[in-house]
């Protein structure tokens, strides 16, 4: 797929996520197995993986080191920047819809009806953290202090540096909305979703 600024993608697949870094090269993934690498800005993108039934809804790397997560648990993961991939065994198998690196070494990811995995191997093995929601989570960041997730109802979890324990919280005692995205910067989270948030990290 060949795509300049303004152009209309040949992809009809659904895209979930997108993982940008400075030297020029993006990743998407999205629905019937969508995994779409950039090496010029997004001028132009490649099929990395074969399509297939089910989706990939979230993408993550620490230099070389990458990670997929997906519909039924499913995980790959990849050491040389994502030239080639592996799947992983998961431990559940309700959809994951998130990842994120702390460095090359320890990761999470986040999915539905509360599942939060934690890896400490560079996505290789995934443990099961204690669950401290039903609901969805949707996205997961690190902020160079501790963990958030956040997710449906206005459930927001945060963890440590060991990503565990998770304790509940929300950005407001009231907040019954839904984000989808999280991101940390300057002290601050900022979240999109059923509306627009901005919230000390502090505070939490």
């Amino acid at each position: 797929m060949d795509a300049g600024a303004g152009a209309k993608s040949a992809i009809s697949n659904k895209l979930m996520r997108v993982h940008a870094s400075q030297d020029g090269s993006a990743w998407a993934v999205g629905s019937g197995g969508a995994l779409l690498r950039s090496r010029d800005y997004g001028k132009s993108w490649q099929s990395a993986a074969q399509g297939e039934d089910t989706a990939w809804n979230g993408i993550a790397f620490d230099g070389q080191r990458g990670c997929v997560v997906g519909e039924f648990g499913r995980i790959r993961i990849s050491g040389d920047a994502g030239e080639t991939w592996a799947s992983v065994a998961s431990p559940v198998k309700h959809s994951l819809m998130s990842v994120r690196f702390r460095d090359a070494s320890h990761a999470v990811a986040v999915g539905l009806a509360g599942t939060v995995l934690v890896s400490n191997n560079g996505g290789a093995s995934w443990a099961q953290a204690a669950r401290t929601t039903e609901e969805d989570l949707l996205d997961v960041a690190w902020d160079g202090r501790q963990w958030i997730a956040v997710g449906d109802k206005g459930v927001v979890l945060v963890a440590a540096e060991d990503a565990g324990p998770w304790r509940m919280t929300r950005f407001a005692a009231q907040d019954r909305g839904w984000y989808t995205r999280v991101l940390a910067q300057g002290g601050k989270y900022f979240v999109a979703g059923s509306r627009l948030a901005v919230k000390d990290a502090a505070a939490l």
